[in-house]
């Protein structure tokens, strides 16, 4: 975690080790359209640099980790209003991806590490690496069973 110098926020800043020649302007591009979603229940991409061939990416900071250091934890303190909770708010971020956006996006990297926590236990969706993105005429129909 990284505490910014121009304000208050605590952020995160994720190194992506290696990206090839080949797949460095395919990422940067799909960085870009990434930085632009906005939703609550979506982990916000705040920036990214790409220097001398290193990709780094800054994320909002969630204070409650992945929902995985939770569940596999001896003492998991998630209560079933608080699980409710997180299966509602990976539905709404799905459903905002697959069919509220421009195009339709298809995360394809879903699973518990990647099911961020903040304070409260809102659930965000985070990691968009694999992600990719459809017209919503031509995207697979299992994207409506979400």
């Amino acid at each position: 975690m990284v505490t910014s110098q121009h304000s208050d926020i605590d952020v995160v800043v994720k190194k992506i080790l290696q990206v090839s020649k080949q797949g460095q302007k395919e990422y940067i591009t799909k960085v870009k359209v990434i930085s632009q979603l906005r939703h609550r229940n979506l982990v916000r991409l705040l920036g990214w640099s790409h220097d001398r061939g290193q990709f780094m990416l800054v994320y909002e900071f969630m204070q409650n980790g992945s929902l995985d250091s939770h569940l596999f934890s001896k003492n998991c303190a998630l209560t079933w209003d608080m699980r409710y909770k997180i299966c509602l708010g990976l539905v709404n971020a799905l459903d905002y991806l697959h069919k509220n956006w421009e195009q339709c996006m298809v995360h394809q990297d879903i699973k518990t590490a990647n099911v961020i926590l903040d304070s409260k236990f809102n659930v965000k969706l985070g990691d968009f690496r694999l992600a990719e993105l459809m017209d919503h005429d031509l995207g697979p129909p299992t994207t409506d069973l979400a």
